[in-house]
Parts: structure tokens; C-alpha cells; sequence
């Protein structure tokens, strides 16, 4: 019997547009993975991060990028990350992981008033001394969940619930039909 081939499912039909000089799109082609460190055994689970990843766990709102593996780190909470990316053949190494990519939506924003558009909705200081290039953080935007993680002077890669994704994307794109 043929194993079923898996493939990303747009919540918003991949989505994409520009409105006020910023682009805003969907991303489908992206696994997020998360990882746990349990209470019984964090010095186990510390030497296993440091052995796949080649240093230590990150702490919020510092993230990782992975040498050998084509992924980002990002800490959601205590003694829990994300990995963003490709996670094939890590999560066999650790003994708590869940696949949660059918659990969010990912959307990037990005263009020269992006920081004008997401302060509007967005209560972290986004300003480059603050938040750099690869930070990210949890928080929420119009009283839905995300996490927001910087990855370029004018780019944001924005998580939040698959459940609420239209909700979401009509937030975003409110905030940016704002801009003037």
C-alpha cells in the first residue's frame, strides 16, 4: 500500500498582496515543530539541544539559527520552543515534540511603512535598537495570539492560530490599508 503524500494547506489561499508599498503574504512551505524540556530531566535535554543545535536553548527574544539544519529556534514560552523549519530528523532526538504546523498560519509582512502598520496593532517595541534582526517574541494583536519574529530591517514573519487565520489576515491588512 503507497504511503499518502503530505502536503502544506493554505489557510488563506495563499494569500498575497500589496497595499500602501508593504507586501503582505501567506507562507505555506514552512514546518513548525515544538519542542519540550521536561521537569524530570532538563540536564538531558539541555546536552541533547546543545548537541543537535551547537549551543544552548535560546531565551526569549533571541533565537536560533541552525547550522546544520535549515531551521530557526524560537523560545514560545518557559521550557518550550519552536522549531521553524525543517525538523526531520530532530525530533526523533528529543523526547517531547509535536508537529504544530496545521496549528498556526504564518504570514510576512515586509516594505518600507511595515513598522508603521504593525504598531498600530502590535505592543512590543519594534524600533531596530529594541527588536532586531532575529528576535522574536509572543504576544498578541488585536487580542489574538502570535508571535512576531523579525527577520530582515523591514520583515516580519507573524504566527497566530489557524483558527482565527482570516481574523487575523483582516487585522494585518486593516492596519496597513491605515498607513498613510
Amino acid at each position: 500500500m503507497a504511503k499518502p503524500t503530505l502536503k502544506s494547506r493554505s489557510r488563506l489561499a495563499r494569500y498575497a498582496t500589496e497595499i500602501n508599498g508593504i507586501s503582505l503574504r501567506e507562507i505555506t512551505d514552512i514546518s513548525i515543530t515544538s519542542i519540550a524540556r521536561p521537569s524530570h530531566n532538563t540536564d538531558d535535554f539541555t546536552k541533547t539541544f546543545a548537541a543537535v543545535f551547537g549551543n544552548d536553548a535560546p531565551l526569549a527574544p533571541n533565537t536560533l539559527m541552525s547550522k546544520t539544519n535549515d531551521c530557526r529556534v524560537i523560545q514560545t514560552q518557559r521550557d518550550q520552543w519552536f522549531i521553524i523549519g525543517d525538523a526531520n530528523g530532530i525530533r526523533t532526538k528529543f523526547d517531547y515534540t509535536t508537529d504544530q504546523t496545521d496549528g498556526w498560519v504564518t504570514l510576512e509582512i515586509s516594505g518600507e511603512n511595515t513598522i508603521s502598520a504593525l504598531e498600530r496593532i502590535c505592543p512590543i517595541n519594534l524600533h531596530p535598537d529594541q527588536f532586531q534582526i532575529g528576535h522574536a517574541a509572543r504576544t498578541a494583536m488585536e487580542h489574538m495570539g502570535c508571535i512576531i519574529l523579525r527577520t530582515d530591517t523591514q520583515t516580519f514573519h507573524l504566527f497566530s492560530a489557524s483558527s482565527s487565520a482570516e481574523s487575523f489576515l483582516h487585522a494585518v491588512e486593516t492596519s496597513i490599508k491605515n498607513v498613510t
